[in-house]
């Protein structure tokens, strides 16, 4: 295979540049480019498509050759890891990982939340970027989305309580943890804010098919009846999200390559959202 990294913002540029030092190693055809040119003899590889890359990114995946970059399962500043899937935004995960055992098998502790504050009546739902949901192009905005969404939840019995898209330069934003720990269920569209609220063993929902779609509920259970999923089948979750999460060790080291090449033929279309 030969592979073609189109970079737009700074941290896929550095992301390029990792994964150029890894493709010597491995000894693989690869090019970083900030060019927005379509190779049709190669894969291309995108993190977080934006719209600069949208069409680009879209010309790849209808020749089922699009490689989709995104910040892992278990992402911290302590430990950035990193997730991919072919031809799609989210993968599937049935039976077993979608690629060999990675070097992250391990992912950072949860701080504790507070005790006493938690209300079973409250649903926090998480808020992805308006951006995302633009470059999604799913026939509805973020603000309809949380409209509909928001509906959805009061309708079955619960106070709905909002969480943005952080924004790391508002000191003022609100604590994700405090809110959490006042949860009753998380609900988002296809958050990893979800795998951590099933990680402190609340109840969790996405609203698209999502990664974590087949450990969840077809839909939010009425108020008194979510219920957490038993520990050990987080866990198993977690394992295997895990496994095939990748660092920049691997991306240097020419890992990452192998990792991708190895992922077999009924895997490489996931979920995407927006026209075909």
């Amino acid at each position: 295979m030969k592979f073609v990294f189109h970079t737009h913002k700074p941290k896929a540029r550095a992301l390029a540049e990792a994964m150029l030092t890894g493709s010597v190693r491995a000894g693989v055809d690869y090019i970083p480019t900030g060019e927005r040119t379509y190779f049709p003899d190669r894969i291309g590889i995108f993190y977080g498509v934006v719209h600069e890359t949208y069409d680009l990114f879209m010309e790849y995946r209808r020749n089922k050759g699009a490689i989709y970059l995104d910040n892992g399962w278990f992402s911290s500043e302590a430990l950035p890891t990193f997730r991919f899937s072919w031809n799609s935004a989210q993968a599937f995960l049935k039976d077993h990982p979608m690629s060999p055992e990675s070097s992250i098998l391990r992912f950072a502790e949860l701080p504790p939340l507070k005790k006493g504050l938690r209300k079973p009546d409250n649903a926090l739902l998480i808020l992805q970027s308006r951006q995302y949901f633009d470059f999604l192009r799913i026939g509805m905005t973020r603000d309809e989305w949380e409209e509909q969404t928001t509906r959805m939840l009061r309708a079955k019995g619960y106070w709905v309580e909002t969480r943005d898209k952080p924004n790391k330069k508002d000191p003022g934003a609100r604590s994700f943890f405090r809110q959490m720990s006042r949860a009753g269920i998380v609900v988002g569209f296809n958050s990893a804010a979800v795998l951590k609220a099933m990680r402190y063993g609340l109840p969790g929902y996405c609203t698209a098919p999502s990664t974590i779609n087949p450990y969840l509920d077809p839909e939010v259970p009425p108020l008194g009846e979510a219920e957490p999923l038993p520990p050990h089948i987080v866990n198993d979750l977690c394992l295997k999200l895990a496994s095939y999460e990748i660092d920049k060790v691997d991306l240097s080291n020419g890992k990452v390559f192998e990792q991708i090449m190895s992922v077999p033929e009924e895997k490489k279309r996931g979920w995407w959202y927006g026209p075909e």
